[in-house]
């Protein structure tokens, strides 16, 4: 009996916290997205109100939105003056102390996990971290 339970637990951990974080992301989108369209209809007259309160309510839509604005990112930071902008925002964020370590960190690893080469990483290694007796996954490069 113990054998089966283990080996249900096994096989459900891993799709119950793929599930649950997927449905936490997608509750979050959604939340920025409600949060946006409640400042929107706080600031249109009535008359907008009910439509943006109903749009709001829609499932997904928060997502949607989401995945919009993020390809009208990309699609302007590819052109000309999107690479003007994006070079003046580099320098205000790498100006400011505390906030100049996280985006650049931040920055760091989406520009070596979204490379060029296809190859974010050679191999994964497991080494003694942070002391001799713990182990910790990591990723080779280069």
């Amino acid at each position: 009996m113990k054998k089966y339970f283990i080996a249900g637990i096994l096989v459900w951990a891993p799709m119950s916290v793929t599930i649950w974080v997927i449905a936490w992301g997608l509750g979050l989108l959604d939340g920025v997205f409600g949060s946006v369209m409640q400042a929107l209809i706080t600031i249109f007259p009535n008359q907008f109100a009910g439509d943006l309160r109903h749009f709001r309510e829609l499932p997904g839509v928060g997502i949607l939105i989401v995945v919009a604005v993020i390809m009208i990112t990309g699609l302007l930071a590819i052109s000309f003056a999107g690479q003007w902008w994006l070079k003046i925002w580099h320098q205000f964020m790498n100006r400011i102390p505390i906030v100049r370590s996280i985006y650049s960190s931040v920055q760091q690893v989406s520009s070596t996990l979204f490379s060029g080469s296809g190859q974010a990483f050679s191999k994964a290694l497991l080494i003694r971290y942070p002391h001799a007796d713990s182990w910790a996954i990591a990723f080779q490069t280069g």
